[in-house]
């Protein structure tokens, strides 16, 4: 009771009438103009400082009204957000949901000492910090240990002042040593990223392993051991070793799920992820299927990671020439209604996807096609794209107009012979398959679309076909279709009787 005293008496001084919220009583009413202001941003009418002063107010956003409303409405969410029940918004994730709640407490005992109740303060954050060690929230209990150290120092407590200087020091050094473990991540991360994009770049993969090896070794935490892990998977990827890769990725997880109270415990669905590209590099496309469908329920409440599974999930049935489940799986994605919340690049992708299908469509591949509306030439010109997107959307109108008009432009013909010359120079395997397959659709337009008529394509085809298939979603090595499969389906479709 002398602590619910204590709290009690803080909120008593604070003139708790004053405190604003977006409470029931305030959005049910019909004529207030917070509810207004709700009703737009929950129902999609509000995306914008002019939507919302011309609905509100029917006036300018600059107006005075408007603004003083968007800052008492924005005073009133954040209060709310701060009061509203992890338990409700985060219920799928119980470790998320159980540091969260964590961090809440440790906000309201700062709170507390602020307003001079020390005694309840200095109880909450001692269960605070025998929580936190319990779960291993280093990052957390490093200033959980701070807090109640200093206040030791204050009162001169030399028991405590010991007691908690060790709680501090060993958390600290788990802390720091997860930063230092994400920090070699990350900048591994970066050099392969640099590299894909053709720049010249050192790799230390191997040292930076090692690093992280004896890092995990003397602080075994599930965030050093995922970033340990996780370098190993990029080193292989690089060196090409997909089996020691799928080996690492079931390793990891199996390791990671020994830390039952890991917040980032979501983390773990990377390791799915890499795994499937370990099955692609194997070429063992009924693994990667196998894979997805074993793991996908349990994705869905992670979208952005489901979004990537679904991606392979695609690539694995085209380059499976599972056509049919192609479309399959797009319908799949587009019936979520998330593809208008995905990012731009993703976004990018999917429209891509859907314009393959398309073309196996006009190539009487496929019975259906997409049931979004196609794009066109001139929506090019407003889509901000990278040029990597810009080359795919380039081929693929190409393909589009040799198959439905038989009249391409052939500048891009025109501009792949200055690049064949350089065929040597490519920094990656991308661009010289681009390169072939292009030179083998010039054949076929100069051949008049007349198989009888082809010449000088067979040492082009079968380059491509033992050329190693780029295994990457990545816009720059991105095949929807290998260009093998693409170069056979065209010549079945002008070769087939109508």
């Amino acid at each position: 009771m002398k602590n619910l005293l204590e709290i009690f008496q803080i909120i008593y001084r604070g003139n708790p009438e004053k405190i604003e919220l977006l409470d029931k009583a305030i959005l049910n009413k019909g004529n207030s103009k917070f509810a207004q202001f709700y009703e737009g941003l929950a129902t999609g009418k509000i995306k914008s400082d002019l939507e919302a002063a011309q609905l509100i107010y029917k006036a300018s956003p600059t107006d005075p009204k408007y603004r003083q409303l968007k800052s008492r409405f924005r005073k009133r969410l954040f209060n709310t957000l701060f009061l509203l029940d992890a338990t409700d918004t985060l219920a799928e994730d119980e470790n998320r949901n159980l540091f969260v709640q964590m961090q809440k407490q440790w906000s309201l005992t700062l709170i507390i000492y602020q307003h001079k109740a020390r005694k309840t303060a200095i109880n909450m954050a001692r269960n605070l910090l025998i929580l936190c060690g319990k779960y291993e929230f280093h990052r957390l209990a490093t200033d959980i240990a701070h807090f109640l150290w200093k206040d030791a120092v204050l009162r001169q407590d030399m028991k405590n002042i010991t007691h908690y200087e060790t709680q501090r020091k060993k958390h600290e050094a788990f802390s720091r040593a997860e930063r230092e473990a994400e920090e070699i991540f990350l900048k591994s991360r970066l050099q392969l990223k640099q590299k894909e994009e053709g720049l010249e770049v050192s790799l230390s993969l191997e040292k930076d392993a090692e690093k992280l090896v004896q890092l995990a070794e003397k602080f075994p935490s599930a965030e050093v051991y995922f970033y340990m892990y996780y370098i190993w998977i990029l080193q292989y990827r690089e060196q090409g070793n997909y089996r020691a890769m799928a080996q690492i990725c079931r390793q990891a997880q199996k390791q990671i799920r020994n830390f039952t109270y890991w917040p980032d415990a979501d983390k773990i669905h990377t390791f799915v992820i890499q795994e499937m590209y370990a099955a692609w590099g194997q070429k063992d496309l009924k693994a990667a299927a196998h894979l997805i469908e074993q793991n996908e329920k349990g994705l869905k409440k992670n979208f952005p990671v489901w979004l990537e599974l679904m991606e392979l999930y695609f690539l694995t049935a085209s380059y499976a020439r599972d056509y049919t489940r192609m479309l399959s799986i797009y319908n799949r994605v587009s019936e979520q209604a998330l593809i208008h919340e995905m990012e731009p690049e993703a976004k990018g992708k999917w429209q891509l996807f859907r314009a393959y299908l398309y073309l196996l469509f006009d190539c009487r591949v496929l019975k259906s096609a997409p049931a979004d509306p196609r794009m066109h030439k001139e929506d090019m010109a407003h889509i901000r794209w990278d040029k990597n997107i810009k080359k795919q959307w380039k081929l693929l109108f190409l393909l589009s107009d040799m198959v439905v008009l038989r009249k391409p432009d052939t500048a891009i013909f025109r501009a792949n012979q200055g690049l064949k010359t350089q065929a040597k120079g490519y920094r990656n395997q991308a661009a010289i398959r681009r390169a072939v397959f292009l030179k083998l659709l010039e054949r076929l337009h100069k051949a008049n679309y007349s198989e009888k008529q082809l010449r000088l394509t067979d040492k082009y085809y079968q380059q491509l076909r033992t050329t190693h298939k780029p295994t990457s979603t990545h816009m720059r090595q991105l095949e929807v279709i290998p260009y093998e499969h693409l170069w056979e389906i065209l010549l079945k479709y002008f070769t087939t009787p109508r």
